[in-house]
């Protein structure tokens, strides 16, 4: 029956707005693709994209604008600080990325004191200024790394594939080869393995080439390992093969937020990180927010 109103239907998008307590790999995506799939969006509705979104849903979503929109909508009504989240959204950062951030946001502040006829063209031209002086950097630092990133070039593995791993040099070369735990059995892997880590090693180039040539059969794979130190009381190493996507993941995380470490590993293995010789080592001088364990 017809009563003279109709009830209202709800947009689906705007349950994805809500405010995240995680916000720091959202943070890093946006940031990482602030001059691709995010350069339409002014400063002011990137914030809120940041804090009120995932990256997951975002991948996903085709109207950057119409999502931005709700972000903005639901920060004003939830009494947002701007100048507080930009200040956030710069610490989730590292490097670069945080530079230009920092530098965007520093604009967008002086930018209110800029009479409004010039405001836009002036912050257009910062913007730009940056944007020709951040290149000329980083070519000179790879001029002087040339040498070492050569090296490095040959030594990396082909395909799509990271390995989360982390050594002093000193430390590598005590670890021996003969005392390398292959190959592992997926099946009692899997338990220990976060469900993120465990589809980054299964969509890894080497662990679909066993799976697609049977090379090991019975669950068994070589793209776990457990690398044994020689020495009782030193950490061991342990090194597992995964897809570029979810490596780069990990790399963004261990430079900016354990709080996303914890997600990314589960807490046995994050627990058994922590409790590592280089762990204890860096909180002790210090090192509280990032970690070089990975």
């Amino acid at each position: 029956m017809d009563n003279g109103s109709e009830e209202e239907v709800r947009d689906p998008l705007r349950d994805l707005v809500v405010r995240r307590v995680r916000y720091h790999t959202n943070c890093r995506h946006i940031a990482a693709n602030r001059d691709g799939r995010y350069q339409s969006l002014p400063f002011d509705h990137l914030i809120p994209l940041a804090f009120y979104t995932t990256s997951t849903d975002l991948k996903k979503i085709h109207n950057i604008s119409y999502i931005a929109q709700l972000a903005v909508q639901q920060y004003k009504e939830d009494k947002a600080h701007l100048f507080s989240d930009w200040q956030k959204y710069c610490k989730a950062l590292n490097g670069k990325l945080r530079a230009m951030a920092a530098f965007e946001g520093a604009v967008r502040l002086v930018g209110q004191f800029v009479p409004e006829p010039e405001r836009q063209a002036w912050s257009s031209r910062q913007m730009t200024s940056m944007r020709q002086v951040i290149p000329l950097v980083e070519s000179g630092a790879r001029k002087t790394k040339g040498k070492r990133d050569d090296s490095e070039a040959k030594e990396a593995p082909r395909g799509t594939e990271a390995v989360v791993s982390w050594l002093t040099a000193d430390h590598a070369a005590a670890l021996s080869t003969k005392r390398v735990a292959v190959p592992a059995d997926m099946n009692k892997v899997l338990p220990l393995l976060r469900r993120f880590i465990f589809v980054g090693n299964k969509l890894s180039h080497t662990r679909r080439a066993e799976l697609r040539g049977g090379l090991l059969r019975n669950g068994l794979s070589d793209t776990v390992r457990l690398h044994l130190h020689p020495k009782n009381g030193e950490d061991c190493m342990l090194e597992v093969r995964v897809c570029r996507s979810v490596g780069q993941e990990i790399s963004m995380a261990k430079e900016a937020s354990l709080e996303d470490m914890v997600d990314m590993f589960g807490n046995h293995l994050f627990d058994g990180m922590e409790m590592s010789r280089c762990r204890r080592q860096e909180k002790s001088t210090g090192v509280v927010g990032t970690t070089n364990a990975v």
